[in-house]
């Protein structure tokens, strides 16, 4: 029997979940199934990036790249970084470098030379060949080398200004990538195309080009040869939602398969995700369906486009990856809930088996909150959607009648989701008697186009609208005190908070920025390439635009800013950079406002050592407990 849960001011309740458990936790990312059926993936532990495999897929674990390598694709965001093929694995590294093993020659090899960045490497059929996504710094293209080494790499597809997700057809003669140029976006303008191959002198070449699907006004992405080689399957928003189509390849028909009117996956931030895929046989998919956050994996007929929810996935509601396994009917997933970190599952038989689980450090659902759904209508007839997590502690509770403190978070991008996976920050909060809502704004993916557009032309109106009316909600519903209140985002969700905090000053207790936008105006002209133009469609295109970014730069507006702050940043951050953090932190320094500002050498946009996660928990719960709790 349970003891009786003891009396405790919210926010001060001990709590299970230690910074410890989640700094050390593991990040489970990429999978790849080999020739022979072992099961590949990719771990981030301690800031490090390892392919580990299983022999059968259910087998011991080991580990398969040694110390001298950091796996990791450095292509923009990153992703890609891995692929399994005819008995060969290649994967890309820090270094920029793409590396091979095969089972035979377990020593790791280097593919290709040092200089620039490389990822989304896809290995031919025949294992003579890789594809791959390169950037020297300022271009992007898709090069070709060979994978034994004889020839070196070469310049395969140019011209536009970036590529995705490279593949090969099974006859190793076509490939398909994802296209687009500035100032688009990959979620607001898309191409698929279709190249034929042909031999050269010196290897290959593409002879022929073919645009399938995409163009202005359409997202197209993760593309996919059927193992037969008859279809071509991609998803497009062409519907307002991430469907997926069918292009048969001998007759050039396409057909979308899906019109459930819900996204099946967020925009293309990485290379290589992986959100659904052909069965062994290609006779049915298997997607992840995202329904106002909380997602399910279905099973799609061909033949019929009848679709089954599967079983034995009860009690997931996210799913970060999925891999059909080529050689059975069987589907490796990276699947998690608001109360389970995420697990690397094997799906066989309406069956589940765990392979491998992001912590160690296992805690009973009943001691975690549980992501719960809030939606309200904004003044433009949207539905602006977020999760609460309520305070939640198998031996602490308030009765004491008072209200409890509340945060309020917010995603980057600005075009995120906060999903129903499991958050380590809202648990962290949540069990030590934290109400901790994550908002949804307008301009979040995960609802479809039209939502996520909304934000077009209105960054740091809409967003800060629905950050007030988060607040709003927790206040009407008796569920936070209004005294005690703080903002938290990061990226373009730490530009909100302080957007927040220079609009509508005096009506949150803190605020908490990590890696913030602050000057608009230095984030176009220094920003990596990638973004380079993303405030075009946020904003407005510049020179036109200035003013507006000015208006809307929380740097040159920081005297309204009268609540205290705290602000975390990476040394190393080449999407903002650390002068933007240090300069607003020294203008509200100057006026007096209570302001912390932490700089964590070696870090980049967002953290990965463990003794940073250990010092950023610290920090950050030292400063609530001063800035909110106290008040």
């Amino acid at each position: 029997m349970q003891p009786p849960r003891q009396q405790q001011a919210y926010g001060r309740w001990p709590s299970p979940v230690d910074a410890d458990a989640l700094a050390t936790a593991l990040r489970l990312e990429e999978l790849a199934w080999g020739a022979d059926g072992t099961l590949l993936w990719l771990e981030q532990r301690d800031g490090r990036g390892v392919i580990v495999g299983t022999a059968g897929a259910t087998g011991p674990t080991r580990e398969l790249t040694g110390a001298a390598h950091d796996v990791r694709g450095r292509v923009g965001y990153g992703g890609g970084a891995l692929a399994a093929a005819a008995g060969r694995v290649v994967f890309a590294d820090r270094s920029g470098q793409l590396h091979t093993f095969t089972a035979r020659q377990a020593a790791t090899r280097a593919l290709t030379p040092a200089g620039g960045s490389c990822a989304a490497p896809a290995i031919a059929s025949d294992g003579r060949w890789v594809v791959y996504v390169h950037h020297d710094g300022r271009d992007d293209v898709l090069a070709l080398v060979a994978a034994e080494g004889a020839q070196g790499p070469r310049r395969l597809v140019t011209g536009a200004d970036f590529y995705l997700d490279p593949i090969w057809h099974p006859d190793g003669q076509r490939l398909a990538w994802i296209e687009w140029d500035h100032p688009q976006m990959p979620w607001e303008s898309s191409r698929l195309q279709l190249g034929t191959l042909a031999a050269t002198a010196d290897g290959r070449a593409v002879v022929r080009r073919e645009l399938l699907a995409g163009g202005e006004g359409v997202s197209v992405l993760q593309p996919q040869f059927s193992p037969d080689g008859r279809y071509l399957g991609f998803l497009s928003d062409r519907s307002g939602f991430s469907e997926l189509h069918l292009h048969e390849l001998a007759s050039g028909v396409q057909r979308q398969l899906t019109d459930g009117g819900r996204d099946l996956a967020p925009p293309a931030w990485l290379q290589r995700m992986q959100h659904w895929g052909f069965a062994h046989d290609g006779r049915s998919v298997f997607t992840a369906v995202n329904d106002a956050g909380f997602q399910r994996v279905e099973r799609l007929a061909l033949a019929t486009g009848r679709a089954t929810t599967l079983a034995g996935l009860e009690g997931y509601t996210a799913v970060s990856a999925l891999a059909p396994s080529p050689h059975e009917d069987a589907l490796a997933l990276v699947a998690a809930s608001s109360r389970c970190a995420p697990q690397l599952l094997l799906w066989r038989d309406d069956h589940c088996s765990v392979v491998r689980q992001a912590s160690a450090a296992t805690l009973p659902a009943e001691e975690l909150a549980e992501a719960r759904p809030l939606s309200w209508r904004a003044a433009d007839g949207l539905n602006v959607h977020a999760l609460v997590y309520a305070p939640t502690n198998g031996r602490y509770h308030d009765a004491s009648g008072a209200l409890p403190p509340a945060i309020i978070g917010i995603h980057g991008g600005p075009t995120a989701q906060s999903g129903a996976t499991f958050n380590p920050r809202a648990q962290y909060f949540a069990t030590r008697g934290w109400v901790f809502l994550e908002l949804n704004h307008r301009g979040s993916s995960g609802y479809g186009r039209a939502y996520q557009r909304a934000l077009d032309g209105r960054w740091g109106v809409l967003d800060v609208e629905d950050t007030l009316g988060a607040r709003e909600q927790l206040v009407r519903a008796g569920l936070a005190d209004p005294r005690r209140i703080a903002v938290m985002g990061g990226s373009a969700g730490g530009f909100t908070v302080l957007e927040t905090l220079c609009t509508f000053p005096g009506t949150f207790a803190a605020g908490v920025c990590l890696y913030g936008v602050s000057d608009l105006l230095a984030l176009a002209a220094d920003t990596h390439k990638f973004e380079a133009h993303y405030l075009d469609s946020l904003l407005g295109p510049l020179p036109a635009a200035t003013d507006l970014y000015r208006q809307r730069s929380p740097l040159l507006h920081a005297e309204r800013i009268d609540d205290a702050l705290i602000l975390f940043q990476g040394s190393e951050d080449r999407v903002v950079p650390p002068d933007q953090t240090a300069r607003i932190a020294a203008v509200l320094r100057q006026r007096g406002v209570p302001c912390e500002y932490h700089v964590y050498e070696g870090e980049e946009h967002g953290f990965r050592q463990p003794a940073t996660l250990r010092r950023f928990y610290r920090d950050l719960e030292r400063f609530l407990r001063q800035h909110v709790l106290e008040r």
